[in-house]
């Protein structure tokens, strides 16, 4: 770093050392994307590929009473909905088996999907937005939301290297939740390749990452 600020014309030195960094994101983006396709040992690429071949099954919905009823009555009418007490519950009806999925408050979603190993399926749109967590990874040919959930911890950078790489790869951010569980969401198709070198890369230099799913955004009729 001190080369990279001493070699920068006088009054730049400061930026000797950012610009040292973004080369060697870049190259590594570079490297990134000779590898991706032809790594077939990359677990998260096995799990996107058998995630294409499964359907969403929503015939039983555990819901809170109140907004979620409404929407899913809206938009997934043809579902059984089972009530739970709180968002928390919704999500052990799910686990257990006695329900397909949950429908809850996007960013509850997002929180309880991280913390309990499950997954969205959908986000269903309204002014105050709901998702729909299920057990299994689902990615159907109208999927257009992806969302990722990771722990900085010590990591002070992690998320400055995400938006960085979202950058380069021209890739659109459309939510960023920081806190103690950092969550990011962003538009891609199902498969689309700067997508994929994206994870790729970041799972490589950001431990804890995890997809929380990739899923379409259902609007109401």
């Amino acid at each position: 770093m001190a080369r990279a600020r001493s070699a920068m014309p006088a009054g730049l030195e400061q930026y000797g050392a950012s610009l040292f960094r973004t080369m060697l994101r870049l190259s590594r983006e570079r490297q990134y994307e000779r590898v991706v396709e032809g790594d077939d040992t990359w677990q998260l690429g096995q799990e996107l590929n058998e995630a294409r071949q499964r359907k969403n099954v929503w015939e039983v919905l555990a819901v809170v009473r109140g907004e979620a009823e409404k929407i899913c009555q809206k938009i997934l009418p043809k579902a059984r909905l089972v009530p739970a007490e709180d968002a928390a519950s919704a999500c052990g009806r799910v686990q257990s088996g006695a329900a397909d999925a949950a429908v809850l408050p996007h960013c509850q979603a997002l929180r309880l999907a991280a913390g309990q190993n499950l997954f969205i399926q959908a986000c269903l749109a309204a002014d105050s937005p709901f998702a729909v967590v299920g057990r299994e990874l689902t990615i159907t040919p109208g999927a257009s939301q992806v969302s990722l959930g990771f722990e900085p911890g010590l990591e002070t950078e992690a998320l400055s290297l995400l938006v960085d790489v979202f950058a380069d790869l021209d890739l659109r951010l459309t939510e960023l939740h920081n806190g103690d569980t950092c969550f990011v969401e962003f538009t891609a198709a199902p498969g689309q390749p700067t997508a994929l070198r994206a994870l790729y890369q970041l799972e490589q230099e950001i431990s804890r990452l995890r997809l929380l799913g990739w899923y379409p955004v259902l609007q109401l009729d």
